[in-house]
């Protein structure tokens, strides 16, 4: 497995994996409808392209598949985390929380801070996040209810919840 930076080439595979993770994982989580509003954001490829130039992203791949994917905006925002549906379990995700966390140090932000799924808030509760709120969200009409969640990145600093 190899961990790169992203860049505008990588936009497909990252959508393609970004629905395939939607569609075949969080879907345990919640309903057709909402799997179908949230899966369907991945056609938008300016919306990705946007993302790419604003937002540094992590790919791993296996090979020449990309099997993961995650995002950190300048000021701390970790926007995307997915995992391929067949690789799941295999500390691709931690991988690249690690490295997301690393750029948050560089870019010296106090806090790493993102609005977790209902799928992936045990895998952020266990790798030290804080659940601090909720956040409503709207995609195609569908009410989305995330946990907001924040790590600050030294444990020295305090953090305002």
């Amino acid at each position: 497995m190899e961990i790169r930076e992203a860049n505008q080439k990588d936009y497909k595979a990252i959508s393609t994996l970004f629905e395939g993770t939607v569609r075949n994982i969080n879907s345990r989580d919640y309903t057709p409808e909402e799997v179908d509003a949230w899966a369907n954001c991945s056609r938008n490829e300016n919306s990705w392209k946007k993302r790419l130039d604003e937002q540094t992203f992590y790919l791993i791949e296996e090979g020449r598949e990309v099997i993961g994917f995650g995002s950190i905006a300048k000021y701390g925002y970790l926007d995307f985390m997915f995992v391929h549906k067949d690789h799941q379990g295999k500390g691709i995700a931690k991988k690249i929380l690690d490295q997301i966390e690393l750029k948050g140090k560089e870019q010296k932000n106090r806090e790493v801070y993102a609005f977790v799924s209902k799928t992936a808030e045990s895998f952020f509760e266990r790798q030290g996040y804080e659940p601090c709120g909720k956040r409503y969200a709207y995609l195609n009409e569908i009410e989305f209810v995330n946990s907001v969640f924040r790590k600050r990145l030294n444990p020295n600093d305090a953090l305002d919840f």
